[in-house]
């Protein structure tokens, strides 16, 4: 019996070292696509980790720039989406601004188009999002699953669902 529990043991802890290193893995490429996609654009970044401690402590609003298809699996809990904001920008502007989209592309292109807003863009958007533990929303309710634009895209934390619609 204690033979068994060793070899479970064992077996628990590679698992989950594999999994870290899966993580590690798609942590680099999006800090590495990110860099390719956005090294035109010119907005200030906010890293996931940083955002988290800022909810938590200050007025913050959250854009999200993806499609209708993407929000409908989930959002970060608290956001508007980018026709809200467009409706009636001055109403937000007591706040901190933070656009996100699945990696901070299109998230950067729009925090650029308001700059005047001083719109800060999410570093890795969801995906990063996804590695700093952050929850998900849908429907009112915390879920694991996240829209990732394309499966080419699913650098999520092995800890979340992508889906692809």
């Amino acid at each position: 019996m204690r033979h068994l529990l060793i070899i479970a043991t064992f077996v628990l802890t590679m698992s989950s070292g594999l999994a870290e290193s899966s993580n590690l893995q798609r942590v680099e490429k999006i800090d590495s696509k990110f860099k390719q996609l956005t090294k035109n654009t010119n907005c200030p970044i906010i890293l996931a980790t940083d955002l988290i401690k800022l909810i938590k402590a200050k007025k913050v609003t959250l854009i999200d720039v993806r499609t209708e298809a993407e929000q409908k699996i989930s959002m970060l809990p608290g956001a508007i989406t980018q026709k809200e904001f467009e409706k009636s920008p001055e109403s937000f502007r007591s706040n901190q601004l933070i656009a996100y989209c699945t990696i901070g592309y299109r998230s950067g292109k729009f925090a650029e188009k308001f700059q005047k807003y001083k719109i800060k863009n999410l570093k890795g958007g969801v995906l990063a999002w996804s590695h700093a533990k952050g929850n998900f929303i849908q429907n009112g309710k915390i879920t694991k699953k996240v829209h990732t634009y394309s499966k080419d895209w699913n650098f999520l934390n092995s800890n979340y669902q992508a889906v692809i619609k």
